[in-house]
């Protein structure tokens, strides 16, 4: 079973109201007998949805739409609400809340549908994502489910929305592990052991973090356990990460028969920001050569973000070359070119070019990664990493007619000073914002990007007006003229 972990971020703008969030995403189990199910977990920022008055207090009420969806047809549907606690003032503490669903579903390519409204705003429209999901199990192999963060875990009890292996669990719905999140709590399950081994059967599951950049194993982070013959062996497990270094990682489970051959894995990535520790430089090894050492990772997708996120920082030919060599099967080719880029530029010493890069890639990915794509393929992501970060930036997520848009302003640039970037989100449910507009000779140069950025609420207009029409809370050209 191939895991996929997807946050899905809803960012509904409301006009002169609070903004609606609410983070989501899905893992998929196995039942003996019964089959595959998938589960649904929302978190919902308290803060940002509306509360109606109760006669015992306030409450929020959203309603949820799920539905799976197979060559055109619906599988399986649920529409519901989902309720926020019950405060008993207007300034109570607001807390996230968090809702968890089931859905028994045969093996298939499905396309998961999700539609979310807050019932106590009346001017709510509500938002709608859509994710392919593939729902895969077997009687005949020894599989893994999907991997689970945890945020927080006790016995069991009354009201636990969910409950696994005698413990109530609030889902962890990221893979974002910032400075204040010092524990990764997981929980995973194996099947088939007792039915493909019999009684006598036995295994021993390891687990360990995984460095992405460099390919290797985190020393002390990883254990094992070993497990006899059930039909579901469940593996809950944590770490403390308060000294884990910023950084790309994943997390690696792998199951082992008596033999000692590898009889089934799973792996899912995370992304580490720790303030509290220098990053790379501190624990990446300087032994040896910065040849052998890219020669001697054997990773391709390592390969392959070592290599592509290069381009913003590439000149032309090296981006031509990168680009010709995307989907190149043959790691040395990658790795030849990884090597000749940073020993242009640092033959003495590209270990500290490359572990300075590395460090704002990471940067990047953290705060401009998609669903769909890491941090350094997007717009931001590319301005970024080849002109560094802006003097100033100015974040508009909420105008009444406006997409969320960003400017982002350099006194300084290499092409010019006082230089200008617009960014603008138009489909409001993802991280990526595109740039609509500059003033930097060779980027996008759109005369009409105001009108563009209020499309929003007033989608139609005269094509060769340029000017954007008058609207209350519209700060956009002043922004833009007058950055702050």
């Amino acid at each position: 079973m191939k895991n996929v972990f997807i946050p899905i971020f809803f960012f509904l703008t409301l006009p002169l109201l609070a903004q609606v969030r609410a983070d989501f995403t899905y893992a998929r189990f196995f039942a003996p007998g019964q089959g595959a199910y998938v589960e649904t977990y929302f978190n919902v920022d308290g803060q940002s949805v509306a509360y109606d008055t109760l006669p015992t207090g306030y409450q929020a009420r959203l309603e949820a739409t799920l539905s799976f969806e197979q060559d055109s047809a619906i599988k399986d549907f649920k529409k519901y609400e989902i309720l926020g606690p019950v405060l008993t003032n207007p300034d109570s503490f607001i807390a996230d809340f968090v809702d968890v669903q089931r859905f028994m579903l045969p093996d298939g390519d499905y396309s998961l549908n999700i539609a979310l409204r807050d019932l106590n705003n009346t001017t709510s429209k509500g938002v709608m994502a859509s994710q392919p999901m593939k729902v895969s199990s077997s009687y005949d192999a020894l599989f893994f489910s999907d991997v689970l963060f945890v945020q927080e875990a006790h016995k069991a009890k009354e009201g636990d929305l969910l409950v696994k292996a005698g413990y109530g669990m609030i889902p962890y719905v990221y893979d974002y592990f910032p400075t204040a999140v010092n524990k990764l709590t997981f929980y995973t399950e194996l099947y088939n052991v007792k039915a493909l081994m019999g009684d006598t059967g036995a295994v021993v599951i390891k687990y360990y973090l995984r460095d992405l950049a460099r390919n290797r194993t985190v020393d002390g982070y990883g254990a094992y356990k070993r497990f006899g013959a059930q039909e579901v062996s469940v593996l809950f497990g944590t770490m403390d990460i308060s000294k884990l270094p910023t950084g790309n990682y994943a997390l690696e489970i792998e199951a082992y028969g008596k033999s000692g051959e590898l009889v089934a894995s799973q792996r899912v990535s995370l992304d580490r920001v720790n303030d509290n520790v220098q990053a790379l430089a501190d624990v990446a090894t300087k032994s040896g050569s910065f040849e052998d050492w890219v020669m001697n990772i054997g990773s391709r997708d390592s390969l392959q973000h070592m290599m592509m996120c290069l381009i913003p920082i590439a000149g032309s030919e090296e981006q031509m070359l990168i680009m010709k060599h995307r989907k190149n099967p043959d790691n040395n080719i990658v790795r030849k070119i990884i090597i000749d880029f940073w020993l242009d530029r640092n033959p003495l010493d590209p270990w500290s070019d490359y572990l300075a890069y590395e460090k704002e890639v990471q940067k990047a990915n953290a705060e401009f990664s998609t669903q769909n794509s890491p941090g350094y393929e997007s717009d931001r992501g590319f301005i970024y990493l080849k002109y560094g970060a802006p003097n100033t930036m100015v974040k508009r997520e909420n105008e009444p007619s406006s997409y969320p848009y960003h400017i982002w302003h350099y006194y300084q640039h290499p092409k010019r000073t006082d230089a200008r970037y617009v960014f603008y989100n138009t489909d409001l449910v993802t991280n990526d914002y595109r740039l609509l507009h500059s003033n930097v000779i060779g980027e996008v140069n759109n005369p009409r990007w105001q009108r563009d950025l209020e499309r929003r609420n007033t989608p139609f207009g005269n094509v060769d007006d340029e000017a954007a029409d008058p609207h209350f809370g519209g700060w956009s050209e002043d922004l833009f003229n007058m950055p702050r």
